[in-house]
């Protein structure tokens, strides 16, 4: 790695640390040996059972180490946890795992849910709460696990830096490999914590495919083509658009701007809940037309099976840099994604959310 590439992985590192200090998460490195049989805690994670970060082979050209560090084990007095394997050699890799609450820092909420319900994922399948890409992947636990700061949450990321770039492709080798790797840390997180399910979380079932495309797309006039939501692009405009699954449970839309090293700068998010669990995710956050950000009572839709009216929450977030290309507004573009988007998943409430004749 060169010593630019450093200076990046390290700010980086810094950063987290930062974050990490801020919540009284105190990090330790476990046993620095080269070969060790588990990783992250309660041995969630097994040596050579199938990602590539946690094989004998990453470390064959002998000029590799792989190490671990991680905080105690979250407890119910203190719910909250970090595991970070990183794996050094030509490239520099990180995998990090968090255990508890969403942040609480509006900033920051809205860049966690960016990066988590990203336009890359695709959501678990089994009935499940969350949400997996080649390189993320988010699940929410149980009730039982919930503090007076929100729902738990177990987040997964990874990372590669290739000298002074960040890898566009840095992934797990697939969404289903992120799902055995999330589950599996949630599942020791919550053992941990005292509140695991009688049931282990488990992913068997195959991830539904939806028709379209997925990922990265061509940037269009209407962003993810929903009907409505309308920017005015510049000719030959960098921004990338990101669309994910198309669901009744979740859908999500990115927008993005490249920066140099392979970094992404976010440009504008537009998410759909129709989950409790996933819902309880915006909690906190300034809600109303003009926040982006509306709760809807779906009517007579018990589809999640708790006895009461189906709520959807639809959220969008344009950035500074593209408040100004909406059509014919911020607000305009926001209710025309709650009319688009509630019309597909049958949400009755939705069109009258998105209100009738403009304040």
């Amino acid at each position: 790695m060169t010593s630019g590439g450093r200076r990046r992985a390290k700010a980086a590192a810094a950063i987290v640390t930062g974050a990490l200090l801020a919540t009284g998460i105190a990090l330790y490195t476990t046993d620095s040996g080269p070969f060790r049989d588990s990783y992250c805690w309660d041995g969630a994670w097994q040596q050579n059972s199938g990602p590539a970060f946690l094989g004998d082979e990453i470390l064959d050209d002998g000029a590799s180490e792989r190490r671990e560090a991680r905080s105690e084990a979250p407890t119910r007095e203190k719910p909250r946890g970090t595991c970070v394997v990183e794996v050094r050699g030509d490239a520099e890799r990180t995998v990090t795992v968090d255990y508890g609450p969403p942040p609480e820092d509006t900033t920051a909420r809205k860049r966690w849910l960016f990066y988590f319900l990203h336009g890359t994922v695709t959501p678990l399948p089994d009935g499940l709460d969350g949400a997996v890409a080649e390189d993320r992947g988010l699940v929410v636990l149980p009730a039982a696990c919930d503090t007076d700061a929100g729902p738990t949450v177990v987040t997964l990321r990874t990372t590669e830096w290739d000298g002074d770039r960040v890898s566009s492709s840095p992934g797990f080798g697939g969404p289903t490999t992120t799902r055995e790797l999330l589950l599996a840390a949630a599942n020791a997180g919550a053992r941990a914590a005292g509140c695991a399910p009688e049931r282990a979380l488990a992913g068997r079932a195959p991830f539904v495919s939806v028709p379209g495309d997925l990922g990265e797309t061509m940037l269009g006039k209407e962003l993810c083509a929903i009907p409505g939501v309308t920017f005015d692009w510049p000719r030959g405009s960098r921004y990338r658009e990101y669309r994910g699954a198309v669901g009744d449970r979740l859908q999500t839309c990115s927008l993005s701007w490249p920066l140099d090293g392979g970094e992404h700068e976010p440009s504008a998010h537009y998410v759909m809940t129709a989950a409790p669990r996933l819902n309880a995710l915006f909690a906190g956050l300034p809600e109303g037309r003009d926040q982006g950000l509306v709760r809807v009572a779906c009517g007579d839709d018990d589809r999640d099976g708790d006895g009461g009216d189906r709520e959807a929450v639809f959220y969008g977030a344009p950035g500074v840099g593209v408040q100004g290309r909406a059509e014919p507004d911020v607000r305009g573009v926001f209710d025309a994604y709650v009319k688009a988007v509630g019309t597909r998943i049958g949400c009755g409430g939705a069109a009258a959310a998105a209100g009738g004749e403009r304040a």
